[in-house]
């Protein structure tokens, strides 16, 4: 029960061969350490109260060293006012006093936007809408922590409905879409089909065995495989969850 509501994944930093897990709205706000197969390490507070924590990525703190950045974004009702990043350096979660920080922001026009995705690429944060009809991209600078603009700005609109997770490599030049369907890969390099002039040009679809309510993706440590979670099923549901590795074969 402990692994309900997979939301966000990383590969954690603690210990060898782990993963972080985010669990969404209705769970303590716990950073959760599991074992790839999911047995449960450790489960770390990381704020007093959260209101929708979607996902997860890693990066350069605000201070230095490495933090989780978890994204308390999630809006089914399109509802909040605000939104909010949580800054949570790893190497202190185990002090039980773990250093932290928060920042506030908006997207343009003030406008309700559920996103249960984000990635960190070169000191911008990316931002992707779960939408029905396609997916907004939007941007944050990293400045956002100093006192810099706390308006997302909108980068691109994506031809993907209803993401649920993102991932990119540490280079940023790939990232990786999950959604209920399957998972799509974003490069600027020559990997599928190209869209010329186009924000991440080159774009294919990855097949992969379908888990129920996926919601959480993370590149592996060789770069290619990725891991991806998922909410545990309905109840009434026959479908699968859990953790899964897709292997790269190329």
């Amino acid at each position: 029960s402990d692994l309900d509501e997979m939301s966000g994944l990383v590969l954690g930093g603690l210990d060898p061969d782990t993963l972080v897990h985010i669990r969404d709205s209705g769970n303590d706000p716990l950073l959760v350490y599991t074992k790839r197969n999911g047995v449960i390490i450790g489960s770390y507070p990381f704020a007093d109260q959260v209101t929708d924590p979607e996902e997860i990525t890693k990066g350069e703190c605000p201070w230095g060293g490495s933090c989780i950045y978890v994204f308390d974004t999630g809006d089914n009702f399109h509802w909040r006012r605000q939104r909010n990043i949580w800054a949570v350096e790893e190497k202190t979660l185990r002090s039980g006093k773990p250093r932290t920080q928060k920042v506030d922001f908006q997207f343009p026009d003030g406008e309700h936007l559920d996103v249960e995705a984000a990635v960190l690429i070169n000191r911008t944060f990316y931002l992707f809408a779960k939408e029905r009809q396609h997916s907004r991209v939007f941007a944050l600078d990293f400045s956002v922590w100093d006192g810099g603009p706390a308006e997302a700005k909108l980068v691109t609109d994506l031809p993907y409905t209803m993401i649920t997770g993102a991932s990119a490599t540490q280079d940023g030049k790939r990232i990786l879409l999950l959604n209920w369907q399957g998972v799509i890969e974003l490069s600027q390099e020559g990997r599928g089909p190209q869209k010329p002039n186009a924000w991440y040009p080159y774009r294919q679809r990855i097949d992969i065995k379908a888990l129920e309510q996926q919601e959480g993706i993370a590149y592996d440590t060789d770069q290619e495989s990725f891991l991806y979670t998922s909410e545990k099923k309905f109840i009434l549901s026959k479908g699968n969850w859990g953790i899964m590795r897709a292997i790269c074969l190329h």
